[in-house]
């Protein structure tokens, strides 16, 4: 980290840092969102107490990741194992239905199809800091397809397997009148039983000990910025441990992150800060496959991939363009379209027709 020169003293944020972001090999944080309405300052060891019943709170160990309306952290507690924690900017608290989707869809029957391939919200509580009250969502740990895309670890699984559960999710989530509106390989995970079991020593071998940054006050100030005295670099799994032969036959496909879902029958969309251009969700769901070409722009995609809907919008183009774009990955191999995703929303489909 190095100090901006033109840096000044009385700034609200007089920190030793590149204005507006934390950087390191290419990555970078923006800690201005350490504010009044912004993210909670979180450090590790940090515990958080919870109002669910028998729940212990839960133990910060390390972080997954991070973006301008909410961080994700790894902790754990004694009752539910590891768990993925996340903390959402006190702006957007109570502004989404992110909390009350992860509950309804955590009620629902585990017989469904395709419970098991949307991660299951464990519990929510708040956290009230100096930045606000801010919603907390404990879900099962699980590493995003973005972080093992390129890895070795993909290479022992089976694109079909991802698919045909990644299909198994949407349509578990559609059938109960919900649009995900943000599936693309970020929000696409592998689930790992070693996430939930394993103790701190075993988490510490497979990530290596956090990486943090201090933030040193460039001058002395009597009303510091709300910041945490270090930031964390993201667990890079996938870089310190192989999967195994059980690792690889029971990995289970995981949908995750609803801050953007709602229900088109009764809601407004929430506020599209999160997206670019609409596009569908091949464009998004192609990237598993290492080499090929990803349409760019909506000339890019193939013809009547969408049938001209902004995918994020409807229903029908979230899940009709999902499955045409795999059904083009991997033809007849792909489980019939209608059988996994059939419900009264949806109308059959054929895998093998545009």
């Amino acid at each position: 980290m190095s100090a901006s020169s033109d840096s000044d003293s009385d700034s609200e944020y007089p920190f030793l840092y590149e204005p507006g972001w934390v950087d390191w090999d290419g990555e970078g944080e923006n800690i201005e969102r350490y504010s009044s309405g912004g993210l909670h300052p979180v450090h590790l060891n940090d515990f958080f107490p919870t109002s669910s019943p028998g729940s212990e709170g839960y133990r910060i160990l390390h972080k997954l990741g991070y973006g301008g309306f909410s961080h994700v952290w790894y902790g754990q507690n004694l009752r539910h194992g590891g768990a993925a924690l996340k903390f959402i900017a006190s702006d957007q608290t109570g502004k989404t239905l992110e909390v009350e989707i992860n509950n309804f869809l955590a009620s629902r029957s585990k017989e469904e199809p395709g419970f098991h391939n949307v991660a299951l919200c464990l519990e929510t509580f708040q956290v009230n800091g100096p930045n606000g009250i801010h919603d907390v969502i404990a879900t099962e740990p699980a590493l995003r397809m973005s972080s093992v895309l390129y890895t070795s670890a993909m290479d022992s699984l089976d694109d079909r397997v991802v698919f045909r559960q990644t299909l198994a999710g949407l349509g578990f989530i559609h059938k109960h009148g919900f649009v995900h509106r943000d599936l693309h390989v970020g929000n696409i995970a592998i689930e790992f039983p070693f996430l939930r079991t394993a103790g701190v020593a075993a988490i510490m071998q497979s990530t290596g000990h956090p990486v943090c940054h201090a933030l040193l006050p460039m001058a002395p100030t009597s009303n510091p910025p709300p910041l945490p005295t270090y930031v964390v670099e993201s667990a890079k799994f996938c870089q310190h441990f192989t999967l195994t032969n059980a690792d690889t036959q029971c990995f289970v496909v995981k949908i995750i992150d609803f801050g953007c879902s709602f229900r088109p029958v009764t809601d407004e969309p929430p506020n599209p800060y999160h997206h670019g251009p609409p596009k569908p969700p091949e464009c998004n769901l192609l990237e598993m496959i290492p080499g090929r070409r990803l349409p760019s722009t909506p000339e890019d995609v193939p013809e009547n991939s969408s049938n001209n809907h902004p995918w994020s919008e409807l229903l029908e183009s979230e899940r009709g363009s999902t499955c045409s774009g795999i059904s083009r990955c991997l033809g007849p191999q792909l489980v019939c379209a209608r059988r996994r995703l059939g419900h009264r929303l949806h109308p059959p489909f054929d895998p093998g027709t545009e």
